[in-house]
């Protein structure tokens, strides 16, 4: 699954960022790991999967991506919207 392993990188890209002092990469990064879940909800809806296998995998890397996200916002000192 594409989405859980680019969001699995926060901890490099956040390295990366303050290694380099561009921290406008985490911001980057954070907007193109948005915009990946956005293609992956789209195509893999979760509450209307019919498999509960596939329904609960799909649950979880909504769930990871929902974790890193948060993570890569507080580092930018973002609070996370309560409803998008």
């Amino acid at each position: 699954m594409g989405l859980v392993l680019e969001a699995s990188r926060l901890d490099e890209i956040a390295q990366q960022a303050v290694k380099s002092l561009e921290f406008a990469g985490l911001a980057k990064w954070a907007f193109s790991l948005a915009q990946l879940f956005n293609a992956f909800y789209h195509r893999y809806p979760v509450l209307n999967e019919e498999s509960l296998d596939a329904k609960l995998w799909r649950a979880a890397g909504v769930a990871y991506f929902r974790v890193q996200m948060t993570r890569a916002l507080d580092l930018m000192g973002i609070d996370v919207p309560s409803r998008m």
